[in-house]
C-alpha cells in the first residue's frame, strides 16, 4: 500500500474548511484586515437566511494593484474556498472604487458604485476611501455544514459574533462598529448594536446589554501586569467571564472557572429573602495581564497568572458590598458578617479601589506544588464510622476489612426499635443498625410526591388575571424566543409585544403564583433556565411522558425543582415532632417506595448505618 502526500492545494483548502467553520471566524478574520488598514468605522450586516456577510470600512482602501495582490495571495486567509467574496475598495489615489473576486478573477475591475447601491444589503457612501467585502454563498460547497448553520439556534450565532468583535474590539479605542441582522419578515436589515468601544464597561454594555455597575482593579507583580474590571453584582450567566493575556482571549478550564467563581459565591446579592437560592448568580469580569512569559495551559506562568487572580478576586470580595459606591476614585468597605474571618494582611491594609500595589501582591502569591495539586483524600481512620450515600443503597466503613451495603429494597424488611430525642428514628434493616432522620426521610417522601404531581399533571397552570410586562435585551429576547417553545411544556406561556423587547407572560404553574407579582424574579428564572438549556445543563429533548416522571424530573427548570423542594422542606416533619409507632411505621413504608430514598432534597442523608448485627458463624 502506497502512501502519498497531499497536493498543497488540498491541504490548504481543508486547513481553510477547519478554520472557517462558522461566521464568526469570517467576521473577525475580515475585521482584523480593517483593523491593519486603519479603519475607524466599520458596519457588520449578516443575513443568516442566505449565510452572506457584508462589511463596510472606512479603512485606507486598496489601488487596484494592491487589489490584485490580494486576490492572488492567501492574505486573506483562504476565504474564498468557503464563500464567494468580492472585494469593493477605494483609495484616495483614484476616483472611482475597484472590486476584484478572489478565486474566480484576479484582475481589478471598475465598479459603478450606483450599481452597488441598488443591493438588498444597502452599503453606505464609500467617500474618499474605504473596502466593502461582500462574503455569499458561504458553505455552499459544504451542504453538511450549511444545514448544520441554519439549524443553529439565531441567538447562538450572534452571541459567537458578539464574542468575535469583544477580541478584535479589547482596548481598541476611536472606533465605531455596528451590526445589524436581517429580518426576512420585514426584508430588511434591523440593528442590533453599535458601539464606539470608548472603555471595557462601554463595550460590555453595548454587545451584551449588562446593565450592572463594574471597578477598575489593578495589580503588578514582577513583570506582570493585571487591570480590568469586576461587576458589583451577580447575573445568571457566567458566559461574561473574559480574562485577556497579552491581548488574547484566554480560554479558562472548568476547575479554573469553578476555582474563580467559588470567590464570589453570595457576592453582590441583594434579595434578603430565601428564593434567591433559587437562582444561580455568577460574576462578571474583564481582566487584561500582559507579561513577557509565554503563558500556555498548565504552565508555570499560568499558574503564577491563576494565583494572581484569586488572590484580587478575594481581596475585591472581602472589602466589597453590594452598595453603590459614593465615590468613583476611592471606597474602603468593611468584610461583610459571613466573611468576617480574614487574614491579618488584609483587614489591616488600607484597600483603595482601582489598585493593588506590588507590596500588597508580593508574598501573597505561591505556586508550589501544594496549592495547585488536586485535593487528596486522607487515608481512612479505622478507628472512626465513614459514612457514603448514593442512589441506590448506603454503605458504611466500619473498618478496613468490614463493610455494611444496603440498598432500597432491603426497606421492605424492618424493625422499629424507638424514636430518639423526638429527631430520629432507631431501627433494624437487615441486620443492621441504623438511624433515620425523621425529617430528611419525609422531606425525600413529599420532594417525590410533589414532583411526581407536578410532571404527570403538565402543562398545568393558571392564566394571570394581569399579564406580567417584563423588559428584556435584545440578546435576552433572542434567547427567550429559542426556547418559548419549552417553557410552555413547563407551563409557562409568553409572547413578545410587536413594538419593542417587552415580554408579556401570560400563564405560569401553580407553584409559580405566590410569585408572580415578582417580575425580576419571574424574569431570573426564565433567564437561568435559558442558560440551563444552552450549557446542557438541562435538556429539551426527552422522552415527555408521565409513566416517566422520575427521568423528566431531571430536566425540570431548576428555579421549579427549588420550588417543589422547598415546599417539601417547610411541610414535611420536623425535628421536636414526636411520633406514633403507627406514623413511624408509615414514613419507612412510604420511604421505601421512593426512587432516591437515602438523601433529603438539599443531599443530607436520611439513613446512617451504626453497626452490623449479623453474627459471624
Amino acid at each position: 500500500m502506497k502512501v502519498q502526500k497531499l497536493d498543497d492545494s488540498v491541504i490548504n483548502q481543508i486547513k481553510y474548511h477547519l478554520y472557517f467553520n462558522s461566521i464568526d471566524t469570517i467576521v473577525e478574520t475580515i475585521l482584523q484586515r480593517c483593523f491593519s488598514s486603519n479603519a475607524t468605522k466599520i458596519s457588520i450586516k449578516v443575513d443568516l437566511q442566505s449565510v452572506a456577510v457584508f462589511i463596510q470600512s472606512n479603512d485606507v482602501g486598496y489601488t487596484p494593484d494592491q487589489l490584485e495582490e490580494l486576490a492572488n495571495s492567501e492574505k486573506f486567509g483562504g476565504l474564498e474556498v468557503v464563500s464567494n467574496i468580492t472585494i469593493v475598495s477605494k483609495s484616495k489615489e483614484y476616483k472611482c472604487p475597484y472590486k476584484t473576486t478572489p478565486g474566480k478573477t484576479f484582475l481589478a475591475q471598475l465598479c459603478n458604485e450606483t450599481d452597488l447601491k441598488s443591493s438588498y444589503f444597502k452599503p453606505g457612501p464609500i467617500g474618499d476611501h474605504g473596502t466593502i467585502y461582500i462574503v455569499s454563498s458561504i458553505f455552499n460547497n459544504l451542504p453538511v455544514r450549511q444545514a448544520q448553520l441554519k439549524a443553529t439556534p439565531i441567538y447562538k450565532i450572534v452571541n459567537d459574533v458578539k464574542l468575535a468583535l469583544l477580541k478584535v474590539l479589547f482596548r481598541k479605542t476611536r472606533v465605531y462598529v455596528s451590526l445589524e441582522l436581517y429580518n426576512s419578515q420585514k426584508s430588511t436589515f434591523e440593528e442590533i448594536l453599535s458601539t464606539n468601544a470608548a472603555s471595557d464597561v462601554k463595550l460590555l454594555r453595548d454587545l451584551y446589554d449588562i446593565e450592572i455597575q463594574f471597578k477598575p482593579v489593578k495589580a503588578t507583580f514582577k513583570s506582570y501586569r493585571i487591570d480590568g474590571i469586576i461587576g458589583f453584582q451577580t447575573i445568571s450567566s457566567k458566559i461574561h467571564q473574559y480574562v485577556f493575556i497579552n491581548n488574547k482571549l484566554k480560554s479558562l478550564s472548568r476547575t479554573d472557572n469553578a476555582t474563580l467563581n467559588n470567590i464570589f459565591e453570595d457576592f453582590g446579592e441583594q434579595d434578603p429573602s430565601p428564593r434567591k437560592k433559587m437562582i444561580h448568580k455568577y460574576p462578571t469580569f474583564l481582566i487584561s495581564i500582559t507579561c513577557d512569559k509565554d503563558v500556555t495551559e498548565g504552565s508555570y506562568s499560568w499558574l503564577v497568572v491563576l494565583d494572581i487572580l484569586k488572590r484580587i478576586f478575594t481581596k475585591f470580595v472581602r472589602i466589597g458590598q453590594s452598595k453603590q459606591p459614593t465615590n468613583k476614585h476611592e471606597i474602603t468597605f468593611s468584610p461583610s458578617p459571613k466573611r468576617a474571618k480574614t487574614d491579618k494582611f488584609i483587614l489591616n491594609t488600607n484597600v483603595r479601589w482601582g489598585g493593588v500595589n506590588n507590596r500588597e501582591i508580593e508574598g501573597m502569591v505561591g505556586c508550589g506544588k501544594s496549592q495547585y495539586s488536586k485535593p487528596q483524600l486522607q487515608p481512612p481512620d479505622t478507628n472512626k464510622t465513614t459514612h457514603k450515600c448514593d442512589h441506590d443503597h448506603v454503605t458504611h466503613k466500619l473498618n478496613e476489612y468490614e463493610h455494611i451495603q444496603f440498598d432500597r429494597l432491603h426497606l421492605q424488611k424492618y424493625r422499629i426499635i424507638k424514636q430518639i430525642d423526638k429527631k430520629f428514628i432507631l431501627l433494624v434493616i437487615d441486620f443492621k443498625l441504623v438511624v433515620l432522620d425523621q425529617h430528611a426521610a419525609d422531606e425525600r417522601i413529599k420532594v417525590e410526591e410533589l414532583m411526581q404531581e407536578f410532571v404527570t399533571n403538565m402543562p398545568r397552570n393558571l392564566r394571570l388575571a394581569q399579564p406580567i410586562r417584563i423588559k428584556v435585551s435584545s440578546s435576552e429576547h433572542l434567547l427567550l424566543q429559542q426556547y418559548r417553545t419549552n417553557f410552555k411544556f413547563w407551563g409557562i406561556i409568553y409572547h413578545s409585544d410587536a413594538e419593542n423587547y417587552d415580554l408579556v407572560i401570560t400563564n405560569v404553574p401553580e407553584l409559580f403564583i405566590n410569585t408572580s407579582s415578582d417580575a425580576h424574579f419571574i424574569k431570573s428564572i426564565l433567564i437561568q433556565h435559558c442558560y440551563d438549556l444552552q450549557n446542557n445543563i438541562k435538556s429539551q429533548i426527552f422522552e415527555a411522558t408521565s409513566s416517566d416522571w422520575f427521568t423528566i424530573m431531571h430536566h425540570v427548570p431548576q428555579s421549579i425543582t427549588n420550588l417543589i423542594n422547598s415546599r417539601a422542606c417547610r411541610s414535611a416533619i420536623m425535628f421536636g415532632d414526636e411520633l406514633t409507632m403507627t406514623e413511624m411505621h408509615q414514613l419507612v413504608e412510604k420511604l421505601s417506595r421512593c426512587r432516591l430514598p437515602f438523601y433529603c432534597a438539599h443531599g443530607r442523608p436520611s439513613i446512617v448505618p451504626l453497626v452490623n448485627l449479623h453474627s459471624n458463624e
